[in-house]
């Protein structure tokens, strides 16, 4: 079959269709989807759809003919396997106006599979997966007993491929992704680069860089927002990887001038790493004491490669009575300040620096609202304090409401967050 002119890769745009009524049950996490869609990005090719259906041959043929008349490639996964929910074969070849042609070479893979694995006969309902759509292009799969296949025609195509993640990541590999590449002449890419951010909430970056976000067509610029934490995502399309890193370079360059130190890493970086390779890079070394995280930030660090070089010890310490058994900090302090206080934090780094001798004592006091049917009109106070960097202290105070698992993260978040610009002298 001659290959058709398709429009540039560029303008192209791509859509994913994952079929299977258990995930719209959410009996299983869909992370084909996932999957293919970084593969596409990774050729170039613009993602503009991703469709979960369930096994209904009405609501399935709809979505592959809405699919198929907007997006020049679509991608299947389910639904051809053997038994009578399994749809897409059928409703591919409906929703193209073809019928189901049967494929001896198919069939003899399928035996071959199964003989393979030590079966000496095949159910017959697995003949079914040797049929495909007329003129379509079979897709053979090596490692699952159900074949592939791909129609293609004026509006572009369609690839069908099963829904067992490894069957699906082996064909995609071996076959999908390089037939798109041939196919449609894919000589671009789609490169990204995140910006982490923690210190600064997703509505003040907006009004910072939004001209960035609405304005810029190639890169684009995109945030997402998590518990104490903002990514900035920068997206471009080129022909060169050189091209593509020189374009996400300069916008990088523009971000990082309106927000100067509010950017701890990229990418795979984490705030506790990164803080835990500044204090390895600086000779310090940290010890701390926690009330309301629980020992959430000690954890965080722990777990850092370079954990063992700079982390003394830690104490949680959730009650007053433990706050002094454990940390020595005065009852008369707790008396007149409460445990929740800038006085008892401050209290708290001191001594655990003490106990350990380490360079620095991070703290955090503050109490939990563990009703959270019942949360207080005015969100409880935490106060988090540094001690140990020459003369200089530095204790913040944070109002936190919610649950009390995201309270003891953003707290958490923030502390790391307050220790680091610390360290790179941002905080005075």
């Amino acid at each position: 079959m001659p290959f058709i002119v398709r429009p540039s890769p560029l303008n192209m745009q791509a859509e994913i269709i994952t079929v299977g009524t258990e995930l719209l049950l959410g009996q299983i996490v869909d992370t084909n989807a996932t999957y293919i869609a970084q593969q596409l990005n990774a050729i170039g090719l613009n993602l503009f759809y991703k469709t979960t259906v369930g096994d209904n041959a009405a609501r399935l043929k709809g979505v592959l003919e809405q699919a198929h008349h907007r997006s020049q490639v679509v991608i299947t996964t389910g639904g051809i396997g053997p038994t009578e929910d399994d749809l897409t074969r059928e409703m591919v070849a409906e929703a193209t106006g073809r019928k189901l042609v049967f494929q001896q070479s198919l069939m003899d893979q399928i035996e071959n599979i199964f003989k393979s694995r030590g079966f000496t006969s095949i159910s017959p309902n697995n003949r079914k997966q040797a049929y495909i759509p007329e003129g379509a292009i079979p897709i053979e799969n090596p490692v699952g007993t159900a074949p592939g296949f791909i129609v293609d025609d004026e509006k572009g195509v369609i690839i069908s491929i099963p829904g067992v993640p490894f069957e699906m990541k082996y064909l995609m590999e071996k076959t999908v992704l390089p037939f798109l590449k041939k196919r449609f002449g894919l000589k671009g890419l789609i490169k990204y680069k995140v910006l982490k951010n923690s210190g600064i909430g997703e509505s003040k970056i907006d009004n910072i860089i939004g001209d960035l976000i609405t304005q810029s067509a190639n890169p684009t610029v995109g945030l997402l927002a998590h518990v104490g934490q903002v990514d900035i995502r920068i997206t471009v399309k080129a022909d060169e990887e050189a091209t593509a890193d020189r374009l996400i370079a300069e916008m990088e360059a523009k971000i990082r001038e309106r927000l100067p130190n509010a950017i701890f890493g990229t990418d795979q970086d984490t705030l506790e790493g990164v803080v835990a390779g500044i204090l390895k890079k600086q000779n310090r070394t940290l010890a701390v004491a926690e009330s309301n995280t629980g020992g959430l930030v000690a954890l965080k660090l722990s777990t850092t490669p370079e954990a063992p070089s700079f982390l003394r010890g830690s104490i949680a310490a959730m009650t007053e009575g433990a706050v002094t058994h454990l940390l020595g900090v005065p009852q008369g302090l707790l008396r007149e300040h409460g445990l929740a206080s800038a006085q008892v934090a401050e209290a708290m780094a001191s001594r655990i620096r003490a106990l350990t001798g380490a360079d620095l004592g991070l703290a955090i006091a503050g109490i939990l609202n563990w009703n959270e049917k019942q949360p207080p009109e005015t969100p409880p106070a935490t106060f988090i304090s540094i001690v140990g960097l020459g003369s200089d202290s530095i204790t913040e105070s944070y109002g936190m409401g919610g649950p009390a698992s995201f309270v003891q993260t953003r707290i958490a978040i923030m502390s790391l967050e307050i220790l680091r610009r610390k360290l790179i002298g941002e905080l005075k």
